[in-house]
């Protein structure tokens, strides 16, 4: 085995019993478990384990630790598919070790299942495979099904356990029908899908799809194959497959970065229909925004938690500043007017400062994550206009340019999360209820001085059309309801 250890001076080869050494100044690159196979070390050696001084003693002890943790779970770079090929083990001699690498290919399965979980997704309608195929699969173990478990001409043996059966299987499984895919060797597998037109291709990694990896391009001359399992917005994409970490051992965590994904991968098959396109902008509701609301101040209270509202931060009357969600029992209450429109949208502005609801970008500014700010009032932009309608036992606010909703971030309730227009849903974020200011026109004010044995009404600050009174009872009975 080889250890590249990232921003260390050490190298670590094993070979049998014997560790060898040298300094040198590297970045992480890559992990090699090869099997049955001498490592070629001249010219590389500058001390031998049996003679290392103390100092260099405690140094592989170190390092040796970090090697048992990642030891079973650590991505690999170069599949072996034939782990006896002297070309394919001579061609690492030559690897370019220069490039800043990510550490998260050498992640424990913890680790991977956190980087998918932040950063990839895998779509609607797509099972991902996490762990080994079970031995009733059919898809796998069923000669009836997978042409690589039996003999074949490959060799005279069955592969259960190679990349090839693994595809197969997979294929079968993503499928539900059986796959027009190759039955040979790996590095067949994109050249018969171009001559028989079976499935889409390309270059872009996509759910579901086979990945294709010529031979002695990170695999060996046999090639190599596996499947998308995820996929992120910036290309990097999770593999599952086998053969390739080790000896026909299954791996559901290879990542590999936008560039590895393009320039490593010969090609992808796309088995799987692509998932619908979701559009930037749509129509907005056709009736308008609902008749019941009137004009006037309200608190727009979000539904992802009691005592959350649409808020805003800093003074409220400067362009630009951000709608967030606030907590009005810790900040006080952040009132908004709404004006309806001719168009039987609404114009929603701070009662403070006159600043209107706006999505940042202009009346262009479609898609998701765009965000929520205040802006002066700008005679035609859509991007300031919102269509209110029901939405559960709530409202539902709809941008008019987009036809997007007004939403919480992740449905977060932290105090000053942000706010922004996202696709239509049926989640919380999206839920807001309208609480109306309906000021009287009463002459009591805030009692200056508080007086024992005085009369008072306590009038709530959120609405102070309402006051605070107990249940009606002449005998003064214990017990009776306030509210």
């Amino acid at each position: 085995m080889v250890h590249y250890i990232k921003k260390a001076k050490i190298i670590l080869y094993f070979e049998g019993r014997y560790c060898y050494v040298k300094q040198v100044n590297i970045i992480l690159e890559e992990y090699i478990c090869c099997r049955r196979k001498r490592i070629n070390l001249k010219n590389r050696t500058d001390y031998k384990g049996d003679k290392m001084n103390k100092r260099i003693n405690k140094i592989i002890a170190i390092l040796l630790s970090i090697v048992i943790v990642f030891a079973n779970q650590t991505v690999v770079y170069g599949g072996i598919e034939q782990q006896d090929n002297e070309d394919y083990l001579e061609g690492y001699e030559n690897l370019n070790i220069d490039e800043d690498l990510d550490i998260s290919k050498f992640a424990t399965p913890s680790i991977a299942s956190f980087r998918m979980a932040s950063l990839l997704n895998t779509g609607g309608g797509f099972t991902r495979r996490t762990t080994a195929p079970e031995s009733w699969n059919n898809y796998y173990y069923n000669a009836a099904y997978n042409p690589y478990t039996y003999e074949t001409y490959v060799r005279n043996a069955d592969l259960i356990g190679e990349c090839t059966w693994y595809v197969w299987g997979r294929a079968y499984e993503i499928l539900g029908y059986r796959p027009n895919i190759s039955n040979r060797y790996a590095k067949d597998f994109y050249a018969y899908n171009l001559n028989s037109g079976a499935y889409p291709y390309g270059n872009e990694p996509k759910l579901g799809a086979i990945a294709c990896f010529a031979p002695h391009n990170h695999a060996d001359w046999t090639g190599h194959v596996a499947i998308v399992e995820a996929v992120g917005g910036d290309g990097s994409v999770i593999l599952s497959e086998y053969n390739f970490v080790s000896r026909h051992a299954f791996s559901a965590n290879r990542y590999l970065n936008p560039t590895e994904a393009r320039t490593w991968v010969q090609g992808y098959i796309y088995l799987r229909p692509d998932d619908p396109v979701i559009p930037d902008h749509i129509p907005g509701p056709v009736g308008g925004s609902d008749d019941d609301i009137a004009d006037g101040d309200y608190t727009i209270r979000s539904d992802v938690a009691e005592g959350r509202s649409l808020g805003w931060e800093g003074d409220g009357n400067t362009n630009g500043q951000n709608v967030c969600l606030k907590d009005y029992f810790k900040n006080g209450d952040y009132v908004w007017t709404l004006e309806r429109q001719s168009d039987d949208s609404f114009i929603v502005k701070t009662k403070q400062g006159g600043k209107l609801l706006d999505i940042l970008g202009g009346p262009y500014s479609y898609g998701n994550e765009k965000n929520a700010i205040m802006w002066d009032y700008v005679q035609g932009n859509d991007n300031q206009r919102w269509y209110i309608v029901r939405n559960g036992g709530g409202y539902r606010f709809i941008a008019k340019h987009s036809g997007y909703s007004l939403d919480v971030r992740n449905g977060d309730a932290t105090d000053g999360n942000n706010i922004y227009q996202y696709y239509p849903n049926e989640s919380t974020a999206q839920r807001f209820y309208l609480e109306k200011h309906d000021f009287p026109n009463v002459e009591e004010t805030s009692a200056n001085d508080l007086k024992d044995n005085a009369t008072y009404i306590i009038r709530s600050k959120l609405d102070v059309s309402k006051v605070i009174t107990s249940e009606s009872d002449s005998s003064g009975a214990n017990g009776k309801n306030i509210f």
